[in-house]
């Protein structure tokens, strides 16, 4: 695996010191039942389910109550998904309409008390026979709920993206940069796919074209994995028909360099059985380009080194392959049986040109290039489920297992010169030769008991167990031609092994006017470290709990929770990478997981406050070492954090075209002493998204996305701001069959990742341009023979899994 030289953290700044209090918790959960209870008293909602003749959930409709006694409408709500739910009802008796575009309209005569929300169940429509009709239809991209954000990927530019970073990088409030993903005001996400937790890894080998939506849940409940103070989960799309349907992708990208996308995937149903297989593959070239400087006190002075670092990138085999099985045992139950892998074959080449100077006067410049070649990766993953529907309201129990494999490596050559006064002197040639291996095993069990009075009990139970070696063998020549000398005195060994059992429960109710999910998940850990020579360097055996609560009345919700974000593997890694002989990359076996305590407040879905204290939170360091007169690059725990944050979310509706605007504000204060004197002072980060869609006549569809994310500073860090614009235009022909779409990403080269990091003996600056920029040209084709009448394998995931990543 390649270590990244410089990785930025976004979770930065905030405003002022911040003080939890009994009293000002209590006047908050006052104010807030007073408020829902002054604007709401009189009020309840209606809610339901609404199915084809299939059983199949409606994709967007609308649902309206009427007047009894002329019809009239008195309030209404659009829906997608075939989940409707109407706020604010007050009248006792009135006339429910439901529709959607196809099919004939449905009409139920309600009575109620008007104490309680109404359910009214499953409804399902029937198709109308029509004439031949042409409809255009805008429909919603966004939609925010209390809990978190739907972005709809099927029917946007999003759908045409290579892969899932793409993907996530355009999504509102998800943020990647160098391969890291983030979500805006709370850091590193889990990530689920369907109703399981997978790794980033696994999510790299699912095409986007199976992806439907993306949700970003920013209050996860004690159902999700602890570490989940954030959840990016991906809903598949569902085949629903009898039959066999090829969907072909194949698109040329022109940016740095070249790549070619290529993509062919296979949907099949028959009876009991359905199938699903994809293989894509990327080849071509790209470049990124780092500048990086630092500045350390050395020798009664300052050591100042300006550095430039052009990396190559080629890729000769980038591809994903999955396959998966689905078989109905019975009516209510399902097996299913699945295949991911990822194989990735590139080459690196980077050349680095160092401007050193040191006290006295003296400088002189260091020429490195390495070859990083072989440079692979391999990932094979097995995933078992059983599911079992145990009745109409929606009980079910889930039963999975899975195992999965990773392998990294790769070797590092790294030829050095030295000039100074004219003359240049070559040094000693390194070679690192690194191994990583990851295997993971996972089972778990999960139950959900639905109640006719719109309440559910869940509880479930899992365990983990993680084995992670990394080696690295180092060695030296004097030049070309003379052969390697082994120094083992160098080797780095480290194995981490980690057990996990959890554990969770959650109740879930409406009771009158009041919505209550509350729910508390426990975890065991048991986890330790050694090196090569068998010394412990770290061991810890540890039991934690994790409540959440979240309590709506009206349009306020109010929602806390305790969560843990475990230390990413490579993170953990203490091997040595070596960036130049003055440079030297290291990850930090001794990190402690980080733990959040947060509490928001949300308004009608618009409008978003919250607080978190972070404790333990992960930042990447600058450690001069005066002995060896070399920059080590490595990670530390700061002791503790406060977090502020706000969002709003505001659509723009009309029939023509569809926009949306998500905004935010994040500021995160560091606390730790070794900081006191930075200099650096606290600065908040405004994030802005925007997406628009409209139809230029019937020649084609033109849709934008912008992004932007304002400089900022959290005490110990900085990052100026950055952003991108992109543009699409696209066309379907032969009856939707065939789509052409013309997309052009980060027009203005916007997206470059520029600041500082401090250190008590060092402080760096880094400018990070990747590869954003470009022009592509995409076509997609399918075709098959299908009747109306799923294939959906329920991916069975792992927290500790995620951990262990590969950024490229």
């Amino acid at each position: 695996m390649l270590s990244k030289h410089f990785s930025v953290t976004l979770s930065t700044v905030s405003f002022m010191k911040f003080r939890w209090q009994p009293k000002r918790l209590c006047t908050l959960l006052l104010l807030f039942f007073s408020l829902s209870n002054y604007s709401y008293s009189q009020t309840f909602s209606v809610s339901g389910k609404v199915i084809d003749s299939l059983g199949v959930e409606i994709p967007f409709g609308n649902a309206i109550i009427r007047n009894i006694a002329d019809s009239s409408v008195i309030t209404g709500t659009s829906f997608m998904d075939g989940v409707f739910s109407i706020e604010g009802v007050s009248e006792k008796r009135f006339l429910l309409e439901v529709s959607s575009f196809g099919f004939s309209n449905f009409y139920m005569l309600v009575e109620t008390d008007g104490t309680a929300n109404y359910d009214a169940g499953t409804i399902k429509l029937v198709v109308h026979d029509l004439d031949e009709v042409t409809i255009s239809v805008f429909r919603s991209r966004i939609i925010r709920s209390p809990e978190k954000l739907t972005v709809d990927v099927e029917a946007t530019m999003l759908s045409s993206s290579n892969s899932i970073l793409e993907l996530l990088s355009h999504t509102p409030n998800v943020l990647v940069i160098n391969g890291d993903v983030t979500v805006f005001g709370k850091g590193a996400p889990l990530f689920y796919l369907d109703n399981q937790r997978v790794t980033l890894d696994v999510l790299k080998a699912v095409p986007v074209s199976q992806i439907k939506s993306v949700e970003v849940i920013t209050n996860p409940s004690a159902r999700y994995e602890a570490g989940a103070s954030a959840v990016i989960r991906l809903v598949t799309k569902e085949f629903n028909n009898e039959g066999f349907q090829v969907n072909l992708k194949q698109n040329v990208r022109k940016g740095f360099g070249v790549l070619s996308f290529s993509e062919a995937g296979i949907n099949y149903r028959t009876g009991k059985f359905s199938m699903l297989a994809n293989y894509n593959l990327e080849l071509g070239t790209t470049k990124k380009i780092d500048d990086y400087t630092r500045t350390a006190s050395y020798n009664n002075g300052l050591f100042d080194s300006r550095a430039k670092t052009t990396s190559d990138i080629t890729h000769r085999n980038k591809s994903s392959y999955l396959v998966g099985f689905d078989y109905d045992l019975t009516k209510k139950s399902t097996i299913s049986l699945q295949y991911n892998g990822r194989y990735e074959d590139s080459e690196f080449s980077l050349e680095t040109n160092n401007d050193v100077s040191l006290p006295g006067g003296n400088a002189y410049k260091l020429l490195s290039v390495a070859d990083i070649a072989p440079n692979n990766f391999l990932l094979n993953r097995y995933s078992l489920n059983y599911e079992l529907k145990l009745d109409t309201l929606g009980s079910n129990l889930l039963v999975g297992a899975q195992y999965s494999n990773q392998k990294s490596t790769y070797l590092n050559v790294l030829k050095e010169s030295f000039e100074q006064g004219g003359g240049s002197v070559p040094l000693w040639q390194k070679q690192i030769d690194y191994t990583g291996d990851v295997d993971i095993f996972t089972g778990n069990a999960d139950y959900e008991l639905k109640t006719a009075k719109r309440g559910s009990f869940r509880i479930g139970g899992k365990f983990s167990s993680v084995g992670n070696e990394n080696r690295s063998d180092f060695a030296l020549r004097e030049n070309d031609n003379s052969n390697w000398t082994s120094y083992p005195d160098f080797v780095s060994k480290i194995t981490y092994d980690e057990q996990i059992a959890a554990g969770y429960v959650e109740y879930d109710r409406t009771i009158k006017k009041v919505h209550i999910n509350a729910g508390v998940r426990s975890e065991y850990t048991d986890a330790h470290v050694q090196n090569g020579n068998g010394v412990v360097l770290f061991d810890t055996t540890y039991l934690n709990f994790f409540p959440s609560l979240s309590i709506s009345r009206g349009n306020l919700t109010l929602n806390y929770s305790r969560k843990i974000n475990r230390v990413p593997f490579d993170y953990l890694n203490a091997v040595n990478v070596y960036v130049d002989s003055f440079s030297v990359s290291q990850g930090n076996p001794l990190l402690q997981p980080t733990f959040y305590n947060s509490v928001d407040l949300n308004f009608a879905n618009l409008v978003n406050v919250g607080y978190a204290k972070v404790k333990n939170e992960v930042q990447q360091f600058f450690i001069q070492d005066s002995l060896g007169n070399r920059t080590l690059i490595t990670f530390d725990n700061v002791r503790s954090m406060d977090r502020f944050t706000a969002s709003l979310t505001i659509p723009v509706p009309s029939k023509k075209f569809v926009s949306y605007l998500v905004s935010g504000c994040n500021y995160l204060i560091s606390q730790d002493s070794r900081f006191k004197d930075s200099g650096v002072k606290a600065k908040p980060q405004f994030y802005v998204y925007a997406y628009g869609a409209f139809n230029v006549g019937k020649l084609f569809k033109l849709q934008l996305i912008g992004q932007y994310v304002s400089a900022s500073s959290n005490g110990i860090s900085t990052l100026k701001s950055f952003g991108n614009v992109d543009v699409s235009v696209s066309r379907d022909f032969l009856k939707e069959k065939l789509s052409v779409e013309l997309y052009g990403g980060d027009l203005f080269r916007t997206t470059i990742y520029n600041g500082t990091q401090y250190s008590q003996t060092a402080q760096a600056g880094f400018k990070v341009v990747s590869d954003t920029r470009f022009v592509r040209l995409a076509l997609k084709y399918n075709f098959g023979r299908l009747k109306n009448v799923t294939y959906k394998v329920n991916e069975l995931g792992k927290e500790e899994t995620d951990r262990a990543k590969k950024g490229n």
